[in-house]
């Protein structure tokens, strides 16, 4: 049978102790780089087309949109759905209306947020 003293049980807490020290240090570390890598990008809905399901958005490559990107549309406070981009310009892209809680609108606001580190992972550094 396992025997403990008090030592043996103060240093497994000592070592429990430094583990999940560690590994919130870890997370803590890990969501700060995503914040400092991470940009909003805001646009809005400049056409919609309900019969199709798609809608020209007002941001683009420069904005750094890509093929795959999900867009939320809002207006004010209000979140009315998801878009997933399908085609994308310079300055504007065409999205899939994925999800709809309510009717979308010319104008209502779309964004997504940005991790700036794809830039380098696609080599537009090169550029």
């Amino acid at each position: 049978m396992f025997r403990f003293s008090i030592r043996d049980l103060l240093w497994l807490m000592v070592v429990v102790g430094l583990g999940v020290a560690w590994w919130i240090d870890r997370r803590q570390l890990a969501l700060e780089l995503e914040e400092r890598f991470t940009t909003k990008v805001e646009g809005f809905v400049i056409k919609i087309d309900d019969t199709v399901g798609l809608s020209d958005v007002s941001i683009g490559i420069d904005d750094g949109v890509s093929l795959g990107d999900v867009l939320d549309v809002s207006r004010g406070n209000q979140w009315l759905g998801r878009l997933v981009v399908q085609k994308v310009d310079y300055d504007t892209a065409v999205a899939r209306i994925e999800t709809k809680r309510n009717t979308i609108q010319k104008g209502d606001r779309v964004g997504f947020k940005f991790d700036t580190r794809r830039i380098f992972e696609a080599g537009w550094h090169a550029r």
